[in-house]
């Protein structure tokens, strides 16, 4: 006996989403965006009522995610222990946190860690270093869920080394968009520079992402040799230049990855 009639695909059943929860996280977001907004803001920016938005924030407060202050909703605590947890669970984040910190503290700068998600970037883990420069601007840039691929050393590590196709399947998703003089914008120039970040097992970031920013990172692979993140160092383009940034800083990255690579493999590392 057939539960669907016969118009309904798998590809319908696959798209099928739930309205109600839809607008529930599309309000999370637009908290997250606004940095807290009332009832009213809240329905102008996302085209809804005002009542249909208090709605759902009431049942978001009942539940303990968001909380009103001077009119205003806010995004509440609950989410950094959610977020915790995400972070703790990932065995990445597990092997690589220590030498992130020893990194940061060998050469000065921010240290990161970073693995890939729906063909974005996300930052697992990042410490700054006594000498680390704008560290405003690296914790705004950590906020930003649209953390392109082609612009950053971590992530062309990673794009260097996912499968071709998946590779064109975030360029056509994404674009390249360009952010500096300096952002590879051509396809083709792109992979060139993938194929060359596989030669080295070392990615560059030449003020791509921020004019006077630049990086140095290097993929991590798991026990089953796939690409599990990469591990970078960022910093201002007037101290990563000459042989600091050519030779001496990629050599220490690449000593890190190692060491996480050995941790992912043999459990070396505590959760």
């Amino acid at each position: 006996m057939l539960l669907e009639t016969d118009s309904t695909t798998m590809q319908d059943k696959a798209n099928r989403t739930i309205d109600s929860v839809e607008r529930s996280i599309g309000i999370i977001r637009e908290l997250q965006a606004q940095a807290g907004a009332s009832v009213s803001e809240l329905a102008d920016a996302m085209d809804l009522s005002s009542g249909t938005v208090h709605t759902h924030l009431a049942t978001l407060k009942q539940e303990g995610f968001v909380y009103q202050k001077d009119g205003k909703y806010h995004l509440s605590p609950s989410f950094i222990f959610i977020a915790e947890h995400v972070r703790n669970q990932n065995s990445l984040y597990s092997a690589g946190r220590a030498e992130v910190d020893e990194l940061a503290d060998t050469t000065g700068e921010k240290a990161h860690l970073v693995i890939e998600h729906n063909g974005l970037g996300v930052t697992l883990y990042e410490v700054f270093g006594d000498q680390t420069a704008g560290k405003q601007f690296f914790r705004q840039a950590r906020e930003n869920p649209r953390r392109l691929l082609h612009y950053t050393s971590s992530g062309k590590a990673i794009l260097a080394h996912l499968p071709e196709a998946e590779v064109d399947q975030i360029i056509e998703e994404y674009g390249l968009p360009r952010l500096t003089e300096e952002t590879i914008t051509d396809p083709e120039d792109l992979r060139e520079e993938l194929e060359q970040i596989r030669k080295d097992g070392i990615a560059f970031n030449r003020e791509e992402q921020v004019k006077g920013v630049r990086a140095v990172s290097a993929p991590i692979f798991d026990r089953h040799g796939e690409i599990a993140g990469s591990v970078g160092v960022g910093g201002p383009a007037s101290r990563f230049k000459g042989e600091r940034f050519k030779k001496i800083i990629p050599e220490q990255v690449q000593d890190a990855a190692n060491l996480i690579e050995v941790n992912l493999r043999t459990g070396d590392y505590v959760k």
